[in-house]
């Protein structure tokens, strides 16, 4: 499809539909059209979801096109996709896709990137090499093939021929003399435990280099051969029967958060009463048929999926296929025990037949490529930001439903790893092995980016300041120092940066006698004296805690207090800390 000038994008409300007589004819009333045919009307690509006899239009019959929310400029976003599909870098010799598997009762997933996470105890019988590529032709060449991880125990990985010959076990060069088709492998051994995540690169020549995302196309998630892009506008994936969309939703003290592919993040404590479902997507028309309902989740505590009616009423719970006599408006929603302590994610799959397929994400190819591109979320897509702090940082909060880092993961694609435990500091909390000095020795040791941020608890800690060059823990500074080497010695190579705390009601930045002024200023100090990027957040927060109207809008939920900010002030600080992140990684 050729993508033209933007005269052929209708805007409705923040979406886009197609206007191109090239993808689909118009409507006409003396035409009778099958169940999944496009046309045009009235200047919008609508896809027919009913089989409609010739005769005048009828909404119930189909369904509008849409191609996502929030697309600023889907033209340059689908330009650059059409480059971007063209070009592959070194790290994609064997085509890697999404991957969803176990071996041995080791579980091994991947969405599509190299990047794969290994979980579980291999049992003592079975276990055999476990495909985790397709086969796929390789030129004639030398190669060298190599993994990174920081595990010490891992499995094996193998690259074997359409015979299942082995070519390479385990890192190394190898040579081809013709070309072959080949795939990736993994063996297991019988009662190890494992627990790790782990980057392959296969790559033309002698000698590894550092590992690469395995295209540079933003379609990781897709991960498929061009041809299967062509019918870029009008193809669903198998997966959007119900038109999954973004969300964070709260219900009963639980947090449900998705970007609208239909993999859901749940987590939180619910209380001894109050709501139980929550809605996941919009009431959507499904056609009269069979279908299947996947739940793909391996925790032992989960909530129940659920299917139901415009009417609340129950079309199926739980996993499994279930029938529709005639066409339904649906919706997914999810159930949750009281009293019960949620923290896992869910991947939900409503797909036509009687038995379910490999999960794919539950968006259109191009609403994924735009809507990534348009918003460059594909900035840090892969990398890994750990938030080590107090209670802004900790989740889930009862002070505000989006922490500054939420609002960083959705503009750029970054995962967070949030370390918050409300009450902390770098001395507070070390009678429960909470404080800063102790919990970094916990930091996953594959952070591409770590920042600590706090803490006003200091000033009840009953620790004196102290010097910027004292050691151990017997003053503030003394344990701001031992956090600094605490976290060298587990990771020496991490990439930190250090943020002091946001000033509070009664102290204010002007004020240079407060305690908060002098703390502030030690944090500055042992930084520079370090070395360490350093946010001070007490005089450049933006926050205004003194001002009474001020916390009305910005401290709405901390009780009339002026310590935690709500969604609204959070939002004001996560533009200083992405700034801050452009400074610390690429």
């Amino acid at each position: 499809m050729a993508v033209k000038g933007m005269s052929e994008f209708r805007a409705d409300g923040e979406n886009y539909t197609i206007n191109d007589p090239n993808i689909a004819n118009e409507f006409s009333t003396s035409t009778a059209y099958a169940a999944g045919t496009y046309v045009n009307y009235q200047g919008d690509l609508y896809r027919f979801t009913a089989d409609h006899a010739a005769g005048a239009w009828n909404s119930a019959h189909v369904s509008k096109v849409l191609l996502g929310a929030d697309v600023s400029d889907l033209k340059s976003a689908l330009d650059e996709t059409r480059k971007i599909l063209g070009e592959e870098n070194k790290n994609n010799v064997l085509g890697y896709t999404i991957v969803n598997t176990s071996v041995n009762n080791v579980g091994v997933t991947s969405n599509g990137d190299s990047i794969f996470r290994i979980n579980g105890t291999a049992n003592s019988g079975g276990g055999r090499t476990t495909k985790l590529t397709k086969l796929k032709s390789v030129p004639a060449g030398t190669y060298y093939f190599e993994y990174y991880t920081d595990a010490t125990t891992k499995p094996t990985f193998v690259l074997q021929d359409s015979s299942n010959t082995i070519v390479k076990e385990g890192h190394g060069s190898f040579t081809l003399a013709s070309a072959k088709e080949l795939f990736l492998g993994i063996n297991v051994t019988n009662g190890t435990a494992y627990d790790l995540t782990i980057k392959i690169q296969v790559e033309l020549g002698s000698a590894a280099t550092d590992w690469e995302y395995p295209i540079t196309a933003v379609d990781h998630d897709a991960r498929k051969d061009l041809s299967e892009f062509k019918p870029l506008v009008s193809e669903l994936t198998s997966n959007n029967l119900l038109g999954y969309i973004p969300i964070s939703k709260r219900i009963n003290n639980v947090l449900v958060t998705s970007d609208g592919d239909g993999e859901f993040r749940v987590y939180g404590t619910t209380t001894a009463s109050g709501g139980r479902l929550i809605k996941l997507t919009n009431l959507k028309a499904v056609s009269a048929g069979t279908y299947c309902f996947t739940v793909i989740n391996s925790s032992t505590t989960k909530p129940t999926c659920v299917i139901q009616d415009a009417s609340n009423n129950v079309v199926k719970e739980g996993y499994g296929s279930f029938t529709l006599a005639n066409d339904t408006s649906l919706f997914v929603g999810m159930n949750f025990e009281n009293n019960t302590s949620f923290d896992l994610t869910i991947k939900l799959q409503l797909e036509a037949g009687s038995s379910g397929t490999d999960w794919v994400p539950a968006v259109t190819a191009v609403d994924y490529i735009a809507r990534k591109t348009a918003q460059g979320v594909q900035t840090w897509l892969g990398k890994k930001w750990v938030c080590v702090g107090d209670s802004l940082t900790q989740r889930p909060s009862t002070r505000t439903d989006l922490h500054y880092y939420d609002y960083i993961a959705e503009k750029t694609g970054i995962t967070v790893v949030p370390m918050g435990v409300s009450g902390t500091g770098y001395a507070k909390g070390s009678g429960t092995s909470d404080a800063f000095y102790q919990r970094i020795l916990n930091v996953p040791t594959d952070a591409d980016v770590i920042t600590i941020f706090g803490s006003g608890n200091d000033a009840s800690s009953g620790v004196q300041l102290g010097n910027p060059s004292d050691t151990g823990t017997s003053s503030l500074c003394g344990c701001i120092n031992t956090t600094i080497d605490n976290l060298y010695s587990v990771y020496p190579l991490a990439v930190l940066g250090i943020v002091t705390p946001t000033p509070w009601t009664t102290y204010i930045p002007s004020d240079t006698s407060n305690w908060f002024y002098k703390y502030s200023a030690a944090i500055v100090q042992i930084c520079f004296n370090r070395g360490i990027p350093c946010l001070d957040l007490y005089h450049d927060s933006a926050l205004r805690p003194w001002d009474l109207s001020y916390r009305e809008i910005a401290y709405s939920k901390d009780d009339g207090g002026g310590v935690h900010p709500d969604e609204t002030g959070h939002k004001l600080i996560a533009p200083r800390f992405k700034a801050f992140l452009d400074s610390l990684i690429l």
